[in-house]
């Protein structure tokens, strides 16, 4: 009579990475697509709304591996209650068969407490995002207004200073 042992699937090590963000700032000058219009200035505001979407979906995505890592630590708590149960079943006491789960188990909680530290990270990563993201915000909005008013000031100033006279022309005697 033969026993089997019941492996549960490991998670899988692409799921326990950590997540990347990376942000490129490109300079406004160094267009790949030269703009149609020569007159077309870059404006700041442009710049600042990329670079804050783009820490706005850094934030969304760390916190969608904050979910993936939730989901990935209750399966992985399921699969310990399971195999627990499993032992605690007369007919599972087996010495070999016990053994097996006995391993399965602390792999798993090795496993366990692997997920529970990278969620940790990954709450704290979120946090200090989140808290990134609300400074950057305010700083785009104040930069955003005193480019505005130094735009409104020059054309002002370009509308209060004279036209430029033409010169008199000498007289003929």
């Amino acid at each position: 009579m033969g026993h089997s042992s019941v492996r549960w699937p490991a998670v899988a090590e692409e799921e326990m990475q950590e997540p990347t963000v990376e942000f490129v700032l490109k300079d406004p000058t160094d267009d790949d697509v030269p703009s149609a219009d020569p007159d077309d200035e870059w404006n700041p505001s442009d710049g600042l709304d990329l670079t804050y979407n783009n820490l706005l979906e850094a934030l969304r995505t760390v916190r969608s591996s904050v979910s993936d890592t939730a989901s990935t630590r209750e399966v992985v708590k399921f699969q310990i209650r399971q195999l627990e149960e499993r032992v605690e079943d007369p007919a599972g006491n087996l010495g070999s068969i016990r053994a097996a789960i006995d391993e399965q188990i602390a792999d798993l909680r090795t496993q366990l407490n692997q997920i529970g530290t990278r969620f940790e990270n990954l709450l704290s990563l979120s946090a200090q995002l989140q808290r990134d993201v609300e400074r950057f915000r305010t700083e785009k909005e104040l930069l955003k207004a005193s480019y505005a008013v130094v735009e409104a000031l020059t054309m002002m100033g370009d509308a209060v200073s004279p036209a430029p006279q033409p010169e008199p022309s000498p007289r003929t005697a």
